[in-house]
């Protein structure tokens, strides 16, 4: 699984986040407090991966009713990720209420501008805020979605072929986390990398 976009909306500390994969190989995430350099705690660099983690897994480290951001209704992760050259777009939405939604889709062949297939610009002051088109077209996506949510993360599942303890122990160490592949006995790190 490639990642190729992810958006954040009123996730955590997070507003309104965009990340375009595409643009870059490897990347070096640096926060800042009020502009500087010297003060980085607390200002989104961890949420990044906790978004990832949610929308694919529906797993955070908090308790689930606190990752929507303060006084929002609502929280939204998108992430656009390839397999196998095909383009898939997962999206996962938590209301303060406790309910949420998943949505599955796969892209079509049909070409278009990005605006149209995969979001929606919205001039800032310094820069230009995504937003994840909501409603996607049939032109551009099939839905994959099933009829109940958790027949969908079986879905996602079997498409990622990973699971959430598989995906923290070979793909995203946490800090200070040391229960993961490092510290396993050699028959639990089999069963871990078997699961991966």
């Amino acid at each position: 699984m490639k990642i190729l976009r992810l958006y954040i909306e009123n996730f955590m500390c997070h507003e309104k986040s965009f990340i375009d994969f595409t643009q870059f190989s490897t990347a070096l995430i640096v926060g800042k407090v009020d502009n500087n350099d010297l003060y980085s705690n607390g200002v989104g660099k961890t949420t990044i991966f906790k978004a990832i983690e949610y929308v694919l897994f529906n797993q955070a480290d908090v308790n689930l009713e606190k990752i929507i951001r303060d006084d929002a209704p609502s929280c939204r992760i998108v992430m656009d990720f390839s397999i196998d050259n095909h383009e898939y777009r997962v999206s996962r939405t938590r209301t303060k209420k406790g309910s949420t939604d998943l949505s599955l889709h796969v892209r079509n062949a049909e070409t278009g501008d990005d605006t149209d297939i995969y979001h929606t610009v919205f001039p800032g002051i310094n820069f230009d805020s995504y937003t994840a088109i909501t409603t996607l077209s049939p032109k551009f996506w099939k839905d994959l979605s099933a009829s109940r949510a958790s027949d969908t993360e079986k879905e996602l599942t079997k498409l990622i072929k990973i699971n959430f303890k598989a995906f923290r122990s070979t793909i995203h160490f946490i800090q200070n986390d040391f229960t993961g592949l490092t510290t396993s006995t050699p028959e639990k790190r089999k069963g871990i990398l078997k699961d991966a």
